[in-house]
């Protein structure tokens, strides 16, 4: 029981952390194409993303986090071209960076914070490098520009397919949380109650017949409390004609989460050696 309480615990644990990473890689594969954009003063929402060796307009499937670099070999589909490995590395760095923020907060406002201020390094710096890389003509052409066609390009599926599958992400990231939060550990801890009872009767089983007396036992186990009572009574208190050589042991180990409560009982006999 113990171990598949714990296999639950380590399945959704693992299921949040690969959450955290996906999101994190859709904000890196964003954060790409805004530092590119932002210090051109292209649009970022309604134009099409697309290649910028051959500016031939990218597909949904061309534009996955992480995969599609991959499975494309670093390169344009369409021209061959060479794609900096940047793209990778910021898509892949900022998928571990949403990983170790959920591990160090989990899910809290702390999270959420240290997310806002990765977004607002990440782009600060991004568009700035970028800014120093443009050339002399582009600058110039810049200032001679116009604001682009808003129309052209649109690419409002992609943008939803986006939507649909970060709200997804992280609407289930959330909900299982929740929603397992009080229930996943319940097994783990009936488990533990039930090891932690076993045991300290075995350990006043162990003791001398004459040492074996009631007594209060506690432990913590994952920054929760199991207490132990034991209660020995003589055989012979409770029944006059009985000879004083069996005490009764009883055994109750409880621990309080969340307002609910879970203990495990043992009854068991210790025998005077003749």
């Amino acid at each position: 029981m113990l171990k598949k309480g714990r296999e639950l615990v380590d399945f959704i644990t693992i299921y949040l952390y690969i959450n955290f990473f996906i999101i994190g890689t859709l904000f890196g594969s964003f954060f790409s194409l805004a530092n590119y954009r932002l210090p051109r003063k292209l649009d970022i929402v309604a134009t099409r993303s697309f290649c910028p060796k051959c500016n031939h307009k990218l597909g949904f499937f061309d534009l996955i986090p992480v995969l599609s670099y991959i499975f494309h070999f670093g390169k344009c589909k369409y021209c061959k071209e060479k794609i900096s490995i940047r793209y990778l590395l910021l898509e892949v760095c900022s998928g571990l960076a949403f990983a170790c923020f959920y591990y160090l907060f989990g899910i809290s406002v702390y999270t959420f914070i240290a997310i806002a201020l990765y977004i607002y390094l990440v782009m600060t710096t991004g568009c700035y490098i970028n800014k120093q890389k443009l050339i002399k003509e582009e600058l110039n052409k810049l200032d001679m520009d116009m604001q682009l066609k808003k129309n052209s390009g649109v690419f409002i599926t992609e943008i939803i397919i986006a939507a649909v599958v970060f709200a997804i992400s992280v609407s289930a990231t959330y909900l299982t949380f929740r929603n397992s939060s009080s229930s996943k550990y319940e097994d783990v801890y009936k488990s533990n109650s039930m090891l932690e009872c076993t045991k300290i009767a075995e350990i006043a089983l162990g003791l001398n017949y004459d040492d074996v007396n009631s007594f209060v036992s506690s432990t913590v186990l994952d920054g929760v409390v199991y207490s132990t009572t034991v209660t020995v009574t003589k055989q012979s208190d409770m029944y006059n004609k009985k000879a004083d050589n069996i005490k009764i042991i009883n055994a109750k180990t409880t621990c309080l989460v969340n307002n609910q409560k879970y203990s495990y009982e043992i009854t068991t006999s210790k025998k005077r050696k003749s």
